[in-house]
């Protein structure tokens, strides 16, 4: 094992995974524990746990919920590219939309029935649009586009420029 990685954390970290997979809803989202004003969000976050464990849509222990969180977050795509829920993640959702933009550029690659990977392709090229145009005058980014700087908010966005622009998307 790596230095400072021991048995004991291997467990701590698989027992987090199944709380993960066994909280995830029937719809594939993360809405449990407050995460109901921050569905888009959670579930970027919870799907992007999975993925770091090595699972995908179609392999490893987590696979079918993997496969879930990527369903839903393709249903939260707008016209707009704005990735979010019916709350706009408690009016915010520039937070949710950098976590969800993040899993689906990351997962894009794994993806193997042929629909869904179009559907999540289109979904990935809108969301980089908003996002780049989104971007404030200063260079970052808040809770709405094109609202102002908020450090957290440009770290999520950022982040999934990169995941996007490694995906093969034009950024």
């Amino acid at each position: 094992l790596p230095k400072h990685v021991t048995p004991e954390t291997i467990r701590a970290v698989l027992r987090g995974l199944d709380y993960l997979e066994a909280q995830q809803a029937d719809d594939g989202s993360w809405i449990t524990g407050g995460g109901e004003n921050y569905p888009v969000a959670m579930t970027g976050l919870a799907g992007t746990a999975l993925l770091a464990h090595g699972d995908s849509p179609t392999r490893g222990k987590y696979a079918k919920a993997v496969a879930g969180a990527v369903e839903y977050l393709v249903r939260c795509a707008t016209p707009s590219g704005l990735l979010t829920g019916p709350g706009q993640d408690n009016g915010m959702p520039m937070h949710g939309h950098g976590f969800a933009l993040l899993f689906l550029a990351s997962v894009y690659g794994m993806i193997t029935k042929e629909s869904l990977r179009k559907q999540v392709g289109e979904a990935i090229r809108k969301a980089v649009v908003l996002t780049s145009q989104g971007q404030s005058a200063a260079g970052g980014w808040t809770y709405t586009p094109g609202s102002g700087d908020e450090g957290s908010v440009t770290v999520t966005q950022v982040q999934a420029l990169r995941a996007a622009q490694n995906a093969g998307f034009l950024v």
